[in-house]
């Protein structure tokens, strides 16, 4: 017999309908592969994700690039291998000088001379796969969040991509340009201050969600009094994921897909 759990989200299973829950692979399957990369991106298509999220940040010259940090030193190294000396922000530098730093080196000799991957060749990568980007939008002017979004729209992506973030204005920027669009706001521990947040960013028509990284019972309460979804981030143990609550409707994993194992749990 299926479990509740198993039941409630819905996985595709043979000869049983159930509803889907979200798997977003977290900046790439960086596991094995440095993160925010091309290569850490496709081992996530590999790995059977349909959905990987990633991180938005700009060059000085206002080139979209993928960066989890505001500096690069945790993920670059110079070009002969060595660490660098002095703290380097994305934003400081432009593109072209971002590119003479590796950005595979630090995880493994395998992925020596990677280079920082720019929005449009993820994008690419998407389109190409049939993957939903999960695009965290962590730096940018008005106008920078803008171009995010015409670059979505320009891969044909529009309808099938999230957008999430901790600032509620660059959420924002994103509801004005695209009403339709599927937002994210995250946060550490929910708390009634982010529900107000989420509610001014709902207009009706969009998909709106809290993307929590403790998901305790209060998480769990908060959102469904308020009418809201609730996603989670970042869960690496199976266990915790076959024994979450029902309300959760996604999971960002640096190495779990979600989905096959509640599908795995769905058959047991």
């Amino acid at each position: 017999m299926l479990s509740i759990l198993a039941k409630y989200h819905l996985i595709e299973a043979v000869g049983i309908n159930i509803v889907s829950v979200n798997s977003i692979s977290h900046r790439g399957y960086n596991t094995t592969a440095p993160e925010n990369t091309m290569p850490a991106f496709k081992l996530s298509v590999q790995n059977g994700y349909k959905m990987i999220e990633t991180d938005v940040r700009f060059t000085i010259d206002g080139i979209a690039v993928l960066l989890h940090d505001a500096t690069i030193n945790r993920t670059a190294r110079n070009a002969d291998g060595s660490t660098i000396s002095t703290n380097i922000n994305i934003n400081s530098i432009t593109y072209e000088q971002a590119l003479e730093y590796d950005f595979g080196i630090y995880k493994s000799a395998n992925y020596e001379g990677t280079k920082i991957p720019t929005l449009n060749e993820f994008l690419s990568l998407c389109r190409a796969c049939s993957i939903h980007p999960y695009l965290e939008l962590k730096a940018g002017s008005p106008e920078e969040i803008a171009d995010v979004v015409s670059a979505v729209n320009d891969y044909g992506l529009t309808n099938s991509a999230t957008f999430i973030s901790t600032d509620v204005n660059y959420l924002s920027v994103v509801k004005d340009n695209v009403p339709t669009a599927r937002l994210g706001l995250i946060c550490q521990r929910v708390n009634q201050n982010n529900i107000n947040q989420a509610n001014t960013l709902y207009n009706g028509i969009n998909d709106v969600f809290i993307d929590a990284g403790s998901y305790y019972g209060e998480a769990v309460t908060l959102c469904k009094s308020a009418g809201i979804k609730l996603e989670v981030w970042t869960v690496d143990n199976p266990t915790t994921i076959k024994n979450a609550d029902p309300y959760i409707t996604g999971f960002t994993s640096n190495n779990q897909n979600a989905a096959n194992i509640l599908r795995e749990n769905a058959l047991l």
